[in-house]
């Protein structure tokens, strides 16, 4: 995976939803240091594998008998199926944190947000 972009060419990076969709997270992390301004951030926010049971068993209740059925009316019930085996196999936060280390960043912090259903991994390129 390489970004069409050059060298240090970003303020700042966002990424909704995307990473726990890439084979190689690791690479695209290196990717996004890679083209991030020195000293400059990058968020990422996606659905959380939290390790709280209480919230996993929740997040696979709603999305099992709730999330899926309704998007079945729609007949888009392939398009969310895919949601609680992507989850768990989505790299907790700690995890994330160890990607982010080991992609280059100096500063890298995950934070579980809205009930601990969704996580966002902030990443700062050093100076």
């Amino acid at each position: 995976m390489s970004l069409p972009f050059p060298d240090n060419h970003f303020d700042a990076i966002t990424m909704g939803y995307g990473l726990r969709n890439i084979v190689d997270r690791g690479q695209a992390l290196k990717e996004l240091h890679r083209v991030l301004r020195p000293g400059r951030r990058a968020a990422i926010l996606d659905f959380n594998h939290s390790n709280d049971i209480l919230v996993d068993a929740f997040q696979g209740f709603a999305l099992e008998h709730l999330v899926v059925p309704v998007a079945r009316l729609y007949g888009l019930e392939d398009e969310y199926k895919y949601l609680r085996p992507s989850i768990e196999n989505f790299p907790c936060g700690a995890e994330q944190e160890r990607l982010g280390r080991n992609s280059g960043f100096a500063t890298v912090r995950h934070y579980e947000i809205g009930f601990k259903l969704m996580g966002i991994l902030l990443c700062q390129k050093g100076r």
